[in-house]
């Protein structure tokens, strides 16, 4: 079996899947698909395989703790979101790579949602720790609250994973109608991987606080649309 060529993974991404996924991840469909492509060629030319670029990610992930924690909080910041956007396109140009390569494997997926797990946990966490050197507040920490947002942010995703698998195991092949929570969910899922922008934003404004408030109301409640949409779900059925 011919395996497709780069410029045609990235036609049949822009004509047929752009469309399904600005419908949930659109900071990546809008702000990191396009350079990710040119990523990903330059990584072909270059004969760097799709787990470097994976790992790469994860290097960039690492980083945006290190930076938290050693650098000067208005320092560490644009560097974190620097970081933060590198992630995104590795992770964006991982997939196409393999495609392209016939390098796609059980094991590079599951080491792509591991690193995303990962990148989850850390750039939520970090952004409160640089929060806590830059605008010092009452206790709980910025850095409570930015591990707050950790926790439901993953227990978010582990629970939507697992309805999947239920679904899955009930009526293998098919695909649920979106609720009204699902809506609710794509509509501000997108906003998840823009976390370094809107971080550089809001410290360029003096508003970091303001969006780390902000970020554990929108976790906290992903993490009720989680469990009631899967609730419900699972009651229709």
């Amino acid at each position: 079996m011919t395996r497709p060529t780069l410029k045609a993974i990235s036609q049949d991404y822009w004509h047929n899947k752009f469309h399904d996924e600005i419908r949930g991840d659109w900071g990546s469909a809008i702000f990191y698909r396009l350079p990710a492509f040119a990523l990903a060629r330059v990584a072909m030319a270059l004969h760097i395989s799709p787990t470097t670029l994976t790992l790469a990610g994860l290097v960039a992930t690492v980083m945006m703790a290190v930076v938290a924690w050693f650098w000067p909080p208005n320092t560490a910041l644009p560097l974190y979101a620097l970081f933060g956007v590198l992630f995104s396109l590795f992770d964006c140009a991982d997939g196409p790579l393999a495609r392209a390569t016939g390098k796609t494997s059980p094991q590079g997926a599951y080491l792509d949602a591991a690193c995303d797990g990962v990148n989850r946990i850390t750039g939520l966490a970090a952004l409160g720790l640089i929060t806590d050197g830059i605008s010092p507040g009452p206790a709980p920490s910025w850095l409570a609250l930015g591990l707050f947002c950790a926790v439901c942010a993953t227990f978010g995703k582990l629970t939507r994973s697992d309805l999947k698998l239920r679904i899955q195991r009930t009526k293998p092949n098919t695909k649920a109608r979106p609720n009204v929570f699902e809506l609710i969910h794509s509509g501000f899922s997108g906003l998840d991987t823009l976390l370094p922008l809107l971080a550089l934003l809001a410290w360029s404004v003096g508003q970091l606080p303001t969006l780390m408030i902000a970020l554990c109301l929108y976790h906290g409640a992903d993490t009720a649309i989680a469990v009631a949409s899967g609730y419900f779900t699972l009651t229709k059925r």
